[in-house]
């Protein structure tokens, strides 16, 4: 489930999970959309944003930035996919 944070003119969502068990949801994974993103890497590259589950994998697009793109206008869009492993998102593609 997403979470929205930001400051100043920038905004980013945490992927938080929380698993069930023993009859009470325990927190597992806190992570930035930045991390999850599947652009060139680092925190203003881009950012994940899921759009469905399916078959236990975060399917979503990661908005990617060039040099003379605007923070309002990402250029590139890619379909990413994340998966939950180890107590941990991990972006797969």
């Amino acid at each position: 489930m997403p979470m929205v944070d930001g400051g100043g003119s920038s905004s980013w969502n945490d992927l938080i999970v929380f698993i069930s068990e023993n009859n009470k949801y325990n927190l597992k994974s806190c992570t930035s959309s930045f991390d999850l993103a599947s652009c060139k890497g680092g925190s203003h590259e881009g950012q994940f944003y899921p759009t469905k589950i399916k078959n236990g994998i975060i399917i979503g697009i990661s908005d990617c930035y060039t040099e003379k793109d605007a923070h309002c206008c990402p250029s590139i869009k890619k379909e990413t996919s994340v998966s939950f492993k180890n107590n941990k998102l991990t972006r797969i593609n």
